[in-house]
């Protein structure tokens, strides 16, 4: 199906999502597509549909808005009451409501398809983002949901239906909450509905209020699945991602330190980065910088309170007697940016603000346990125009004070509890979505009021990945928690890279916690095994080597050329495993410049010294240059040899990076 007919088919002609109002099916009874204003400068055309159900007295208004990119669609609701009375129940609220079937009329028994692909999310473990392939089976539901409330926490937000072998849908579910998307073969011809829903919200719309729902996209392909893929990645890039002078946002090469260090630590690390010309763009300090006390303790006290200080924005007398803005001057010194951690979202109970303005917070009320059953913490109330605004002012404040380049956002606990505890009875679903409206719009308001400041998306590590998150900002330094463990494994990392890269250009992990340990010291492979759109390394403390003063500005520079190509096509050149005993490759190619670059890694178990590849892009009748990221030694090669590229890795646990381009 081409894109032209899907967007007759449920914009033009039907409806792509539907809910019940007052017990009533709402789906085929909005009015017609209207083509809107051109927007100066949009890469899409805008289109509205409207349905008021109660015409004597119209208490809700539906609109459906919809986006219409050169091959990709955006469609979400907006529900608003402008009457004086709150409007009856909408429930059964589904905001993507598809049924497709293949266009062939193949019936054999052996036929694999309609079949998905969908993806684990972070659990901070070795399968994070691990692609799951599923075929359909007759009367069973196939049920995909995050954990908690966190977009992407279990599940990731993204799954591409394959209708028949060069024909699907790829769907992204837009919403930085609780989501459940629901995928069902319903008949003998293999049609399959598609439906993502908030399946709990159970609510009136109250005057003068609008209800902005859960936003999707949908990108109809025909051809490989793999080039949808790619199609995907590309719209992301062009249309998605945050744009800087002109460029789509990308992650960082970067240096990582813990928030509480002392001044002599981080004295020590940027003498460091200035004696051995390190080439870091970034300092990133991590949590235990804020707080309020004035005397000077032990690096372990800071690492033990952090927690306990969320919500007192300001930074450690004790720490930082100059402020942030002191520290940002040292790194600029250095020829690096600041980049610093918040988790503005969690206030503890005993914070005095919270006494202060109890109503800008959700939670249980003091002094018993929340929902959660945590008698500590509490959110604030993004959905609650007082609150959002004291706490941007908040933010906004540090943000000016201490010239930041990078604002890292984390999100460490479960929020759907809270939003629950805070509904009433037939307000179900309401406080999540203005909540999370609210996060999209604190991130907005951060960027309109600094707009050379880039975001950093943590949120325990890759919890936050849908992509209206990725509108805004990247995961830069922690797409997954895996890589804090001491003993984390460079085979999980290679194979995180090369999943995520299925369904966005920009994510990026750390090599070495910010705390202190460094198993990444000197040891290329594991550094390798990292590499993607940037990379954060523990910043070196200690007394250096020339030799160690060598490597780190080798990986740097290596990692500075893989992110010029992290965000072009992506192929893989093995199957996805984590198996020791395996090699794991895949390419990354620039049709405008017909270049690009392999990334080949022998494992420690493997037994196989030389493998071949079959490489995507390349002319076969050209030449071409091979570059050796190992030696930096080029050689030609004609297209022919280049497109079966045969890679010899003599020792296990070892790894090669080549970069072609076209002569």
């Amino acid at each position: 199906m081409t894109f032209e007919t899907y967007f007759e088919i449920f914009f033009e002609k039907g409806m792509p999502c539907s809910f019940n109002y007052g017990g009533r099916l709402i789906a085929g009874d909005f009015g017609g597509l209207t083509r809107c204003k051109e927007l100066d400068g949009a890469s899409y055309e805008m289109y509205t549909r409207c349905f008021t159900p109660d015409e004597a007295e119209p208490r809700l208004k539906a609109m459906l808005y919809v986006r219409k990119y050169a091959y990709t669609v955006e469609w979400w609701l907006e529900l608003s009451n402008s009457s004086r009375d709150d409007s009856d129940i909408v429930n059964e609220l589904k905001y993507c409501d598809i049924s497709m079937a293949p266009t062939d009329s193949f019936h054999s028994s052996a036929w694999k398809y309609p079949r998905f692909q969908w993806a684990n999310g972070s659990h901070a473990e070795a399968k994070d983002f691990q692609p799951v392939m599923q075929n359909f089976t007759p009367e069973v539901k196939h049920v995909l949901t995050c954990d908690g409330g966190r977009a992407s926490s279990g599940c990731m937000p993204y799954f591409n239906l394959q209708l028949q072998p060069k024909m699907g849908v790829l769907y992204a579910i837009g919403w930085n909450g609780q989501w459940k998307a629901t995928l069902q073969k319903t008949n003998e011809e293999r049609e399959v509905r598609v439906v993502c829903e908030m399946d709990e919200a159970n609510f009136r719309v109250q005057p003068n209020e609008t209800l902005v729902l859960p936003k999707m996209v949908a990108l109809p392909w025909e051809g490989e699945m793999e080039d949808s893929f790619n199609a995907f990645r590309r719209f992301m890039k062009n249309d998605i991602l945050p744009k800087y002078d002109g460029k789509p946002l990308q992650g960082c090469i970067g240096l990582r330190g813990w928030g509480g260090l002392t001044p002599e630590i981080h004295a020590a690390k940027f003498a460091n980065v200035k004696k051995y010309n390190i080439g870091a763009e970034i300092y990133q300090i991590d949590a235990g910088w804020n707080g309020d006390e004035t005397t000077p303790k032990s690096d372990q006290y800071y690492f033990d309170i952090w927690y306990k200080t969320v919500g007192i924005w300001k930074p450690l007398p004790a720490l930082y007697p100059n402020g942030l803005g002191q520290l940002n001057a040292d790194c600029n010194d250095v020829g690096m940016g600041l980049a610093v951690w918040f988790e503005p979202e969690r206030m503890p109970s005993w914070n005095t603000v919270v006494h202060e303005h109890r109503d800008f917070f959700i939670g249980a009320k003091l002094p018993e346990k929340n929902a959660a059953g945590n008698a500590w913490y509490l959110m604030v109330n993004l959905g609650y125009k007082p609150a959002f605004d004291w706490i941007t002012d908040v933010l906004c404040e540090v943000i000016a004070d201490s010239h930041m380049e990078i604002f890292r956002i984390d999100f460490n606990y479960e929020p759907l509890e809270f939003w629950k505890f805070n509904d009433g009875p037939d307000r179900k679903g309401v406080t999540e979505i203005k909540y999370v409206n609210g996060v999209y719009a604190m991130l907005d308001e951060l960027l309109r009021r600094n707009p050379w400041l880039k975001i950093d998306n943590c949120a325990s590590g890759g919890r936050r990945l849908d992509y209206r998150m990725f509108r805004r900002s990247m995961p830069m330094f922690c797409r997954s928690d895996y890589f804090c463990g001491q003993d984390n494994d460079p085979a999980p990392k290679q194979a995180h890279t090369y999943a995520l890269n299925y369904w966005t250009p920009a994510h990026a992990d750390s090599l070495g916690s910010c705390i202190g340990h460094t198993p990444e010291k000197m040891d290329t492979y594991r550094a390798r095994s990292t590499m993607c759109s940037g990379i954060g390394m523990t910043a070196p403390w200690w007394e250096m080597t020339d030799e160690e003063g060598a490597w780190y500005r080798k990986i740097l520079s290596e990692a500075k050329l893989v992110r010029e190509y992290a965000s072009e096509d992506f192929y893989p050149l093995t199957g996805y495993t984590i198996d020791e005993r395996d090699w794991m490759a895949f390419q990354y190619n620039k049709p405008e410049t017909e270049s690009g670059l392999v990334m080949a890694f022998r494992r420690e178990e493997n037994e196989t010294p030389r493998m071949t590849f079959a490489l995507r892009g390349i002319d076969e009748t050209a030449m071409y240059y091979l570059t050796d990221a190992d030696d930096g030694n080029r050689v030609e090669m004609n297209g022919a040899a280049l497109k079966y590229l045969s890679i010899e890795i003599d020792e296990k646990r070892s790894s090669r990076i080549l970069k072609y381009e076209k002569i």
